[in-house]
């Protein structure tokens, strides 16, 4: 990953009494990002196709929504422009969008233009803020690669009628990641996560 430190990173899963693992709940995710004090940073992210309008065409593409913290958590610079802020991502606000890298390059012919640029998504303007690092495909291991991202917060605005996304406990759509503490091994983060 073009991150910062990319070993020090983690993922983190409920697992049932049968041992299978399960993503989040956002309530979950919320308590675990808060008071487990288990990570330096926990970030999520739900994957999602999206109809992205460029003039008089239109393509689904493959987008994610993402925790505010997503790009801050993974330590990534972005290659153009800037990632978005806590204050930007909650809902209600202006809808924000960061490209992947390709989809920069290949959509948007690499033009350093495009930040600023308000594109249609799902029907919606979102503005295009930044562009991330050459080389990020997300964190799926499999299936397609995102090339955009957007706020968790506007979840109402990429999938009109989610609205309970942000709500709920045990499993859930949220595919959750860390960052360790510093100092701290794998084994006594489990530990910390665990309780």
């Amino acid at each position: 990953l073009p991150a910062g430190d990319p070993d020090r990173l983690v993922a983190l899963y409920q697992v049932n009494r049968r041992g299978d693992t399960r993503s989040l709940g956002y309530e979950d995710y919320v308590d675990y990002r808060d008071r487990s004090g288990a990570f330096a940073g926990l970030a999520v992210h739900t994957g999602t196709p999206l109809n992205l309008e460029l003039g008089t065409r239109a393509e689904m593409v493959w987008g994610e929504m993402v925790s505010e913290n997503y790009f801050s958590v993974l330590a990534m610079q972005p290659a153009l422009g800037r990632f978005f802020t806590a204050a930007e991502s909650k809902p209600g606000a202006h809808p924000l969008a960061v490209l992947s890298y390709a989809s920069w390059r290949d959509r948007f012919a690499g033009d350093s233009a495009v930040v600023g640029r308000v594109v249609r998504i799902n029907g919606s303007p979102f503005t295009i803020v930044g562009v991330a690092a050459k080389g990020f495909k997300g964190l799926r291991i499999f299936g397609f690669w995102p090339e955009i991202w957007a706020p968790l917060g506007m979840h109402d605005v990429v999938q009109p009628g989610s609205t309970r996304l942000l709500q709920g406990r045990g499993p859930g759509e949220l595919t959750a990641f860390g960052r360790m503490r510093p100092g701290w091994s794998m084994d006594r983060t489990r530990r910390a996560a665990a309780r």
